[in-house]
């Protein structure tokens, strides 16, 4: 089975993508070394760290945009980026396409 410590912090990044987190914060919050962390997440799970967290912030931010009002500033906030750019570039990394499109196709 997956490593006890990497499947708690699964858990702990579905609960708390939207906070500022990082590979650092992560493993001061569960006591580990980072650069091992950073191997062991790897090995666990198939993916980087960083790959991880903004594939399920992007995610919950289809998830907003399909069921929420909110606009796409609002959402990228919402998921953890006070960049907006930055998310709109990662959206179009994970779907293909950028999230003004994304929305626009729900709701015809």
């Amino acid at each position: 089975g997956m490593n006890p410590v990497i499947k708690r912090i699964l858990n702990y990044i579905d609960a708390n993508y939207y906070e500022d987190i990082s590979l650092k914060t992560i493993s001061s919050a569960f006591n580990i070394n980072a650069a091992y962390l950073g191997q062991l997440f790897k090995n666990e799970t198939g993916e980087m760290f960083s790959d991880y967290l903004n594939k399920i912030r992007i995610h919950k931010a289809k998830e907003m945009l399909r069921n929420t009002k909110l606009t796409i500033n609002e959402i990228a906030s919402k998921v953890g980026y006070i960049n907006t750019n930055y998310f709109y570039s990662l959206f179009k990394k994970f779907t293909g396409e950028n999230p003004t499109k994304y929305k626009r196709d729900i709701q015809l």
